[in-house]
């Protein structure tokens, strides 16, 4: 009875202590099995296989390269699960190297061959398509080095928008797209600049020479108008005087009227003349009115062209100050004395 007691008690133990212990025939199966030979390295075995199913694949390229650097035995499953992390983390000819080495150390029937050889020709295929996209790459590169023309960069972006030589290229189309608008010189030529590169290299410089451009449109705006103003004065100026000189003209005239009226009046047989002039001095004497609101509106015209005037000359002062000393195109070229505007009117 004891000794039927005493066996249960140690049944009951065993199994308690298997419940308590890693089971590696369930747990690590797929891990690390091999139907040939027999690579139980639990620890470092089934740490990396953890790691992989886990989805921590840089841990495992870690851990691997760690493992040997220390010249630690390493399984078949071990290195299938390294390339397969090397795979996942974007390092194809690492993963290549160690796909070799899997299927040079593993037998031709271990359970990872079959996905190891897939998974190997298509990082080869891979390899090649890489390779050859590289070299197509530094050929549309190197032509539109040649080239130096926007289009042959834009050619490249559009071809290669994430390609290796990315950043050069987008520096050469900024200064060649600058270039560009600055053989031309155009308002719109900037603008087309700004549009593409915003915030290129050139933007402040582009947007300077916009505004020295808008400034000598106003420029000769300005001037346009100074002189058609300048005009309006001294015609306006010149019929007021005009039309003083009428107006004294026409008081002599009323006046000599009105004394002839006098002395042929006194004169009985001179009847005949006073009429005549008691006649003419009244239509003398309208005239002679009309002349001198026209002399009033001619003033009034006047002050208010030559106001006028002074102003435009203020606003052309202010934009002239205005203007940066970037030189423009060679045509437009901000010293030329052409641009030094100066009006001198006098009154």
């Amino acid at each position: 009875m004891e000794k039927k007691a005493t066996s249960t008690l140690f049944i009951l133990l065993a199994v308690l202590l298997t419940a308590s212990m890693p089971s590696y025939a369930a747990d690590m199966n797929t891990a690390y099995a091999d139907g040939d030979s027999k690579f139980y390295l639990v620890n470092d075995e089934e740490t990396i296989a953890r790691y992989y199913r886990n989805g921590q694949h840089s841990r495992v390229v870690n851990e691997m390269n760690r493992l040997r650097r220390s010249n630690t035995t390493i399984t078949p499953n071990m290195i299938y699960f390294e390339g397969r992390s090397l795979e996942r983390v974007g390092e194809s000819n690492r993963a290549i190297n160690v796909f070799n080495e899997y299927i040079e150390k593993a037998p031709s029937s271990h359970r990872y061959m079959r996905d190891a050889v897939v998974v190997l020709n298509r990082l080869l295929i891979s390899q090649i398509e890489s390779e050859a996209s590289r070299a197509e790459e530094d050929r549309i590169y190197n032509r539109a080095i040649s080239e130096n023309t926007p289009g042959a960069f834009r050619n490249y972006l559009n071809q290669f928008p994430n390609g290796r030589y990315r950043a050069e290229i987008l520096n050469l189309l900024d200064n060649a797209v600058y270039g560009q608008a600055r053989s031309e010189g155009t308002r719109s030529a900037y603008n087309g600049y700004l549009r593409e590169f915003p915030n290129g290299r050139h933007a402040r410089e582009a947007q300077s020479r916009i505004n020295n451009i808008d400034a000598r449109s106003r420029i000769q705006s300005l001037e346009r108008d100074i002189s058609s103003t300048e005009y309006r004065v001294r015609r306006n100026r010149n019929q007021r005087n005009q039309n003083i000189v009428l107006g004294v003209l026409g008081v002599a005239a009323t006046g000599g009227a009105i004394y002839a009226y006098d002395y042929y009046k006194e004169r009985e047989d001179e009847d005949f003349y006073s009429d005549l002039a008691i006649v003419a001095a009244g239509p003398i004497a309208i005239y002679t009115i009309f002349k001198f609101g026209d002399v009033r509106r001619n003033h009034r015209v006047y002050k208010r062209e030559k106001g006028y005037l002074e102003e435009l000359e203020r606003d052309l002062n202010t934009v002239q100050r205005g203007i940066t000393s970037i030189e423009l195109a060679p045509k437009i070229n901000p010293y030329n004395s052409s641009f030094a505007l100066s009006v001198n009117i006098r009154f």
